[in-house]
């Protein structure tokens, strides 16, 4: 596996962990939206059976699995989230656009959700589409983490903007506290490759 392939893994993974079960997914945990009732006891049981079958990499079991949960919980975010994540797995790009489509229907300007939705359009190699979705991401929670490292990989790596790239794997680092040591030497790669006068072009940024 390359290295940019261990980083989307890493990224979707923590995706999967967090995506809420009830409501507006958080990444505390699985808690419903404000006002709205907890999920059923059985819908989390059948979510944690779902995720575990993931977490082995058994993406065609957890399929139907999520779906019949779509059937019997229409008004919960999380199954849809982790059916985007499966069948992205399993190179099922449309099919895995429509699933967060359907979570974004239920919680607008979700910005996990629009954080999948770029991994998907990035894996599907739709650059462009991946880069405003990690924007709009962005524009719901500016503070989130992992779209930075996300944008950051996409511009330096696929759309070759490193300046930018710069920017965003910095931010990445403050956000998260400066911890990812895997970050911190891409950082020193960049700044040695870019030219130590060079201006940013902030048009294309977050």
């Amino acid at each position: 596996m390359s290295c940019n392939s261990i980083r989307a893994l890493f990224l979707m993974l923590a995706c999967l962990l967090l995506a809420a079960c009830g409501g507006v997914p958080s990444r505390q945990g699985a808690e419903p939206a404000p006002g709205t009732a907890a999920p059923p006891r059985e819908a989390r049981a059948e979510f944690e059976r779902a995720l575990d079958m993931m977490q082995e990499k058994q993406y065609a079991e957890a399929v139907p699995a999520l779906e019949a949960m779509t059937q019997r919980y229409p008004g919960l975010t999380g199954p849809y989230l982790n059916l985007g994540i499966a069948r992205m797995r399993l190179g099922q790009f449309d099919e895995a656009e429509a699933s967060v489509r359907r979570a974004l229907e239920i919680t607008p300007e979700n910005a996990i959700a629009y954080n999948l939705l770029g991994l998907i359009h990035r894996e599907a190699g739709r650059f462009q589409e991946a880069r405003e979705d990690y924007e709009r991401a962005l524009k719901s929670d500016p503070l989130f983490a992992d779209v930075h490292l996300n944008l950051a990989v996409l511009l330096d790596l696929y759309l070759g903007q490193p300046q930018i790239a710069l920017q965003h794997y910095e931010r990445y680092q403050e956000i998260s506290g400066g911890e990812d040591k895997q970050v911190k030497l891409w950082i020193a790669d960049l700044k040695q490759r870019l030219p130590a006068a060079a201006p940013v072009d902030e048009g294309g940024g977050s």
